[in-house]
């Protein structure tokens, strides 16, 4: 039992709670493409003549990007109290980042199907830049 004087262990503040499911979500599709780089030159499978895969993936990623952007118009202006903001937005947070995620993801299966190196550009450009520009300190105003 520990000391009477022992002050309680303290919760995780909400900025911290967004900052490793920021962290979570933007881990996931990088190691996923990193991983189907890695395995897809043994895969011998051919490429399809035609590029329905890539404009595929790079809707997927135009899509998914506009919709977070759409999502993060409606996050409340950053203001006073940093654990109002976060209660009453990170839920419209993780919606934002899942978005983003879910094109990061779909174009590297994508990628994995067809072989075209564009797709990797599209994770690049449609998950790794927005990603970088929603950040928890970003989205805050911290």
């Amino acid at each position: 039992m520990p000391p009477a004087d022992t002050p309680p262990p303290s919760r995780p503040s909400l900025d911290r709670i967004a900052r490793i499911i920021y962290g979570a979500i933007l881990a996931v599709p990088i190691l996923f493409t990193a991983v189907i780089y890695a395995i897809r030159p043994s895969n011998p499978a051919a490429s399809p003549d035609s590029p329905v895969l890539l404009y595929t993936g790079l809707g997927i990623g135009a899509f998914t990007f506009g919709l977070a952007m759409i999502l993060r118009g409606r996050l409340d202006a950053p203001g006073g109290d940093r654990l109002a903001w976060w209660k009453a937005n990170l839920p419209k947070a993780v919606a934002i980042w899942g978005a983003l995620e879910a094109g990061g993801l779909a174009q590297g299966v994508l990628y994995l199907m067809s072989g075209q190196a564009l797709l990797l550009a599209g994770v690049a450009m449609f998950f790794l830049f927005p990603m970088s520009l929603t950040t928890p300190g970003n989205l805050s105003g911290t």
